[in-house]
């Protein structure tokens, strides 16, 4: 991936939402994204699907443009179930995925009846997670046991299209999620909101 790259952050999050992305891909766009929220925190009325079920449908309706998650909480879905659906959607879309995460929304968080981490809860959860989701997407299955990650057998099959593994988009603003950024992503994202 070198150059620059035009993507649309699809808002449609009904069943309208793989005609928008054909339309966008047929348009030219090179990147096609979707939220991962539980539900739209600016307005809560408006329909809202969830992103990884969104990104399955697009990937499939689609036959170019390069989908994405902006971003997955790591503070609320585990490194495991992200490499899991990473794998699915990178073979759905036979190889045009990019996995993006991030350290959460407070809004998420209190709808999953999670209590709300400190920073720095999720900026570490942030780091062990995308270490996680770097070692299992590249096949290394090895025992793991971090602060809020174990396992002792890993099984990846049928494994990534792209290799060694899709690209890895980390949503970062402060220092420290910054640090994760530089050390482990493939793409930065940033947002002004």
């Amino acid at each position: 991936m070198t150059g620059l790259r035009v993507g649309v952050s699809l808002l449609t999050h009904d069943h309208r939402v793989v005609e928008q992305a054909s339309e966008f891909e047929s348009r030219g766009f090179d990147v096609l994204a979707v939220a991962d929220h539980l539900f739209n925190w600016r307005k809560p009325e408006v329909p809202f699907l969830d992103g990884w079920m969104q990104l399955a449908a697009i990937a499939v309706a689609t036959h170019t443009a390069r989908v994405t998650s902006l971003v997955t909480n790591l503070a609320r879905r585990t490194p495991i179930q992200v490499v899991k659906n990473a794998i699915g959607v990178d073979q759905l879309s036979a190889g045009r995925f990019e996995v993006g995460v991030g350290c959460g929304a407070f809004p998420d968080q209190r709808m999953a009846g999670m209590f709300e981490m400190t920073i720095r809860e999720r900026i570490a959860r942030l780091d062990e997670g995308t270490d996680v989701i770097d070692r299992l997407l590249k096949g290394d299955t090895k025992p793991f046991a971090g602060r809020f990650t174990r396992y002792g057998e890993a099984h990846v099959a049928p494994g990534c299209v792209q290799q060694p593994r899709p690209p890895l988009l980390v949503a970062a603003a402060g220092p420290r999620a910054l640090s994760i950024a530089a050390r482990v992503a493939d793409i930065w994202n940033c947002s002004d909101r």
